[in-house]
Order: structure tokens, then sequence, then C-alpha cells
């Protein structure tokens, strides 16, 4: 069953989505006060914070990124949980932007203790605000990701990922055998009929130490699709098109109403 976001269109406009967005697949959405979709064991739950007290006078918003940033393949500097909780209770925004998905962000940093006021998870499709409910998603399109299947699920040494809205991460490929990847860890595997069914904010091929093969996925894809992308730590990552961080942090600043600098 295609996973189903209480969106509204109308909605999405009158508070700052512009029109073209919206053709391109994004969708702000409204679950709050509202039973977000659930997949057996894997929904994520609700946690809410106390938020900081702000009186609206220069709040300011610092953006972290996790993966090599304040985020070391499963470490956190000490400090950098306390300099978070410091900065949000002198009134201003922590916000987390990574290409990590709302369960694997999620589960990097609880073991820390470290809270974060908005989500921008999968490189900029999926915003969350810091109960990680969802404000606003999209997506690769179900075609694209079954092209790209199609053409590189026989190639040795290269995985397809997939980051999924619910749950832990997938693979729709999995060619690579017994090295570690220290950015999706424990992914578990998707079916080819999960495409049309599921919808993948970010999918990913991983060709570890064959720069080559990564360029050649990279001009075969976009060659073909309209879509965006990104080359990082032998990645290459597909996204639906006009999104990347920038496009998620000004997305952001557009639904704070200036608030925050």
């Amino acid at each position: 069953r295609r996973q189903r976001q209480m969106c509204i269109r109308d909605r999405s406009l009158r508070l700052g989505v512009e029109e073209d967005e919206l053709r391109r697949g994004g969708r702000k959405c409204r679950l709050k006060g509202a039973e977000s979709p659930r997949s057996g064991s894997n929904h994520l739950g609700r946690r809410r914070l106390q938020p900081p007290s702000r009186d609206g006078r220069g709040m300011k918003l610092a953006a972290f990124d996790l993966d090599g940033t304040i985020y070391f393949d499963g470490h956190m500097p000490d400090e950098v949980p306390e300099a978070i909780a410091r900065w949000r209770a002198a009134g201003n925004l922590a916000v987390v932007a990574t290409g990590k998905s709302p369960h694997s962000a999620r589960r990097a940093l609880e073991p820390f203790g470290v809270d974060f006021d908005y989500y921008l998870l999968c490189n900029g499709t999926v915003i969350m605000d810091g109960s990680y409910d969802l404000l606003y998603e999209s997506h690769v399109p179900p075609e694209v990701v079954r092209a790209v299947f199609e053409r590189v699920r026989d190639i040795p040494k290269l995985d397809l990922y997939c980051t999924r809205l619910e749950g832990p991460d997938g693979h729709l490929v999995r060619n690579v055998a017994g090295v570690h990847n220290p950015i999706i860890s424990e992914p578990v595997p998707v079916s080819p009929e999960r495409i049309q069914e599921e919808v993948f904010p970010l999918v990913a091929a991983w060709t570890p130490d064959d720069p080559s093969l990564q360029k050649e996925i990279a001009q075969w894809v976009t060659e073909r699709f309209p879509v965006g992308t990104a080359m990082n730590r032998n990645f290459f990552d597909i996204t639906p098109p006009g999104h990347d961080k920038g496009f998620a942090l000004t997305w952001l600043l557009r639904h704070l109403g200036g608030q925050a600098v």
C-alpha cells in the first residue's frame, strides 16, 4: 500500500511553497494532531520537545551537517551536545542538514541526547520539525528509480540504496561484499516491487574506490532524467530536481517568516 501523507496543496501555496516546487513533486504536509503513516514497528514515533524561550529579537539559525562534521562513524565529541544546548537556550534555532533519512538521523542522534529545532533530511527532500513531524517532502519519481535499478542491478561492486520516510534505509541492489559502509548502516532489502508502492526521497549508488564507475552511472542518469544529483564519499545521490540542502534551508526560512537569520 502506497504511503500516504496528509498533504494540502492549496495551503502549501499560501504558506510559501512556490508553485514550481509543487510541480516538481514537493508537498507541504500537516501532520500535527493527526496520525502519521505507520509501517509495523518502523513507525518513528513522537517526542515532544520543550522549545527554548524566544522573544523574536535577534534570533539566529545555525545549520549542522552530521557525517564528518559533528558526527563521526557513530561518535560525537562531548562538547557538541553542550554547545548546541547553549545555542538553543540563548533563543536561537539549531537545524540538522544532512543526507541521512529520518530513521537514520534519529538513530544517530538519540544516544547523545542532542535536540534540534528542525531536520533537513535526505539532502533537502524531507523537512521535519523538532518532534520529527513531517513539514515537507518530495521524492524521486518511481519511473526513474525503476530505470536506475534496471541499469545497475547486475554491476559488480555497486550497491543501490534508497532512503525512506519511515523505517530503516533500504537497498535495492547489494553487490559490494565484505566492505563496511560508514554512512548507511544496516540497510534492509527492498524488493523491486516496492518501487511503485513506496516513495524514496533519495536514491544513492555506492561505488567504493571506483570513481570511473561512479562517473559512468552519473552520466547515464543525467543524460536521461531531469533529476538532482550529487557526488560525495563514493556515493552518487539522486534527488528530485531542484532539491538540495540549500533548497531546504531556503524553504525553512520562508516557513519561519523571516524570524531567523
